[in-house]
C-alpha cells in the first residue's frame, strides 16, 4: 500500500488528462477500460516515471505521474495514446462496437481529442489534492461508492 504523505518524489511530477475526442464514454466498455489499463501498466518498469496514481473513467484518463530523467510530460501522453490505438487496432471485437466505429476515420481509429492537460504539481500538498481528485471522481460521478471499489483506479493502492 503506497503513501501519499511521502510521495513527493524529486522528479518533475505531473496530473495528466487525456481525453476521449468527443467525450465519446469508450471506456465505459470494459475491454476498453482494461485495454488501457495495459497501456498503463509497464510505465514503471520500462523506467519512464514513476505513476503515483491514476484513474479510467468513462470519456477520460487521469495520471499522477513523476517523470524519471526530466522526460516530457508530452512525449509520455503521445507515447501513452499511440500504445492505447496500436493494441486498439489489434483487437477486432473492439474495433467492431458501436462507440469505438464513432471514432474511426477512413478505417483508422481517432480516440483522442487534443491537447493533452498537462499540469506540474510544485507540491506534496498539491500532489495529495490531485490524488485524492482522482480517486473520488468515480465516486463523484456515481460509478462507486468507494474509491476503492472502482476497477480501474489506483485507489486500492491507497485505500
Amino acid at each position: 500500500m503506497r503513501d501519499a504523505s511521502s510521495l513527493f518524489p524529486d522528479q518533475p511530477t505531473y496530473f495528466l488528462t487525456l481525453v476521449v475526442r468527443n467525450k465519446l464514454p469508450i471506456f465505459r466498455i470494459d475491454r476498453a477500460a482494461r485495454l488501457m489499463l495495459s497501456v498503463l501498466q509497464p510505465l514503471e518498469s520500462r523506467k519512464v516515471c514513476f505513476v503515483i496514481g491514476y484513474v479510467v473513467m468513462p470519456d477520460h484518463v487521469h495520471l499522477l505521474v513523476s517523470l524519471r530523467d526530466n522526460r516530457n510530460p508530452a512525449g509520455l501522453t503521445e507515447s501513452l495514446k499511440s500504445d492505447f490505438v496500436t493494441r486498439l487496432m489489434k483487437d477486432e471485437e473492439l474495433l467492431k462496437h458501436p462507440l469505438v466505429c464513432q471514432l474511426t476515420m477512413k478505417g483508422l481509429p481517432r480516440i483522442w481529442a487534443a491537447p493533452t492537460d498537462e499540469v506540474e504539481i510544485g507540491n506534496q500538498s498539491m500532489l495529495c489534492r490531485c490524488l485524492h481528485f482522482i480517486h473520488f471522481s468515480p465516486v463523484a460521478r456515481g460509478l462507486a461508492n468507494e474509491p476503492a471499489e472502482y476497477e480501474y483506479s489506483s485507489a486500492r493502492w491507497y485505500f
